[in-house]
């Protein structure tokens, strides 16, 4: 097994960055590597829900079937996901209240053939700084939709 775990501070409150994590519609705006659903994600996501997602890492594309694990509204979102090579994904995302902003906690682990965990190991800097960016442009999509969503408490 091979984990990433990515900690970074926004500006954002929680409450306006949990709907635009949770609009699969709009993850093209700030998820890097995520191209499109092979199988369109639950409108309304719900534990249990699965959908497939199309993306790409270092150039290459591929496919992953999530399912929601765990499902905690503004504060956690758990995923597993299958793969192809018999690769299994788990993505942790925690939203921690951190004065005016939030402290987002990302964990990635991946389970498969040991050739694919020491090229995760290998591409740790490459998905730490992809993780980083994404965050950052989810916190200034955030930030410019605060007027149009409403907050969640």
């Amino acid at each position: 097994m091979a984990s990433i775990t990515v900690v970074t501070d926004l500006c954002s409150p929680p409450g306006l960055l949990w709907p635009l994590i949770l609009d699969f519609d709009r993850q093209s705006e700030w998820l890097h590597g995520h191209e499109r659903y092979v199988t369109e994600p639950p409108s309304a996501p719900v534990e249990g829900a699965s959908f497939v997602q199309r993306g790409s890492l270092k150039g290459v594309s591929g496919t992953v079937e999530w399912t929601i694990e765990t499902l905690e509204p503004v504060r956690l979102l758990e995923l597993s996901g299958a793969a192809p090579m018999g690769l299994r994904l788990a993505a942790r995302f925690e939203f921690v209240p951190d004065g005016p902003g939030t402290q987002v906690i990302c964990r990635y682990d991946v389970h498969g053939p040991r050739m694919i965990g020491m090229l995760v190991r290998a591409g740790h800097g490459t998905a730490h700084r992809h993780t980083t960016t994404s965050l950052a442009r989810l916190d200034v999509l955030a930030q410019t939709s605060r007027l149009r969503l409403p907050q969640i408490a």
